[in-house]
């Protein structure tokens, strides 16, 4: 065990979410505000902490690129994050890519998507229908419909959403294997709530 880590947590959750939001300031975008992401989760092993600032819900616009989630080592310094791009094979001219930042359209686009896959009668928000979600739901926006990707650890789905009716179409979902070394937990990381 490093002993960084027991004094690191006995800072506190808030103080390891400040540090790694610091790191995120200084290395990525000093624009990012942690109101930007949906869900914090900190987890430590006994040779890292891990801060995953995150959004489970990814809306792409039209020809675009960015990240969304942002993962950051706190004893490692290291920092990595996952680019989303519409189409899945858009090349972006940046070499720097930028951060999603949510606006009301955005918002407006995933709440039709999440009132379509909840049916009639269940009204969530963006963050309730987000918040335990296992994996992520990724928006990608074209002309009269919304391609939907959806993963999670041991399923994947995907289909499109007509932007008038709501109606779901070309669907597909397919189970997924675990990692071969999904037995070995021995140093699993484990989330650390207060």
């Amino acid at each position: 065990m490093n002993p960084d880590i027991e004094k690191i947590k006995q800072l506190g959750r808030d103080h390891m979410i400040r540090m790694g939001l610091d790191r995120v300031k200084e290395h990525m975008d000093a624009n990012i505000d942690i109101n930007a992401f949906d869900r914090i989760t900190v987890m430590a092993n006994t040779t890292n902490i891990r801060v995953e600032f995150s959004n489970p819900i990814k809306f792409a616009p039209s020809n675009s690129s960015h990240f969304y989630d942002i993962t950051v080592d706190i004893i490692d310094e290291g920092i990595s994050y996952d680019i989303f791009s519409n189409p899945a094979d858009f090349e972006s001219e940046l070499m720097d890519y930028p951060f999603f930042v949510m606006t009301v359209e955005a918002d407006k686009h995933i709440q039709f998507v999440i009132n379509a896959l909840n049916g009639e009668g269940i009204k969530e928000d963006r963050k309730t229908f987000g918040q335990d979600m296992e994996g992520y739901l990724l928006i990608r926006d074209h002309a009269g419909y919304y391609q939907i990707e959806r993963n999670s650890k041991y399923q994947e789905s995907w289909y499109k959403i007509d932007k008038v009716s709501g109606e779901i179409y070309d669907a597909g979902h397919a189970h997924l294997e675990p990692y071969p070394d999904e037995e070995e937990k021995a140093d699993e990381f484990v989330e650390i709530k207060v």
